[in-house]
């Protein structure tokens, strides 16, 4: 029997949505990991993990541009 990944594992308190939000939250560069955690109710390694593809290997990762509104200051999801 194999380990039950993502959604499956009993203790699993993200979803597929929830990763792919926090990662778009992530890749506009004005959040932190510390505050993505704590908004998503998740430890600090936990969301470390899904933003960079540790874990939830089966999301998709969010593609980012440079902001036009910003003159290149920022970063939004493509």
């Amino acid at each position: 029997m194999s380990a039950k990944t993502g959604t499956e594992h009993h203790f699993a308190k993200l979803t597929p949505k929830l990763v792919t939000e926090m990662r778009e939250q992530y890749a506009c560069g004005d959040t932190s990991i510390l505050d993505i955690a704590c908004e998503f109710d998740v430890s600090y390694t936990t969301a470390r993990e899904a933003l960079n593809g540790t874990t939830w290997k089966s999301v998709p990762a969010v593609i980012v541009k440079t902001c036009p509104s910003c003159s290149g200051k920022g970063r939004v999801p493509a």
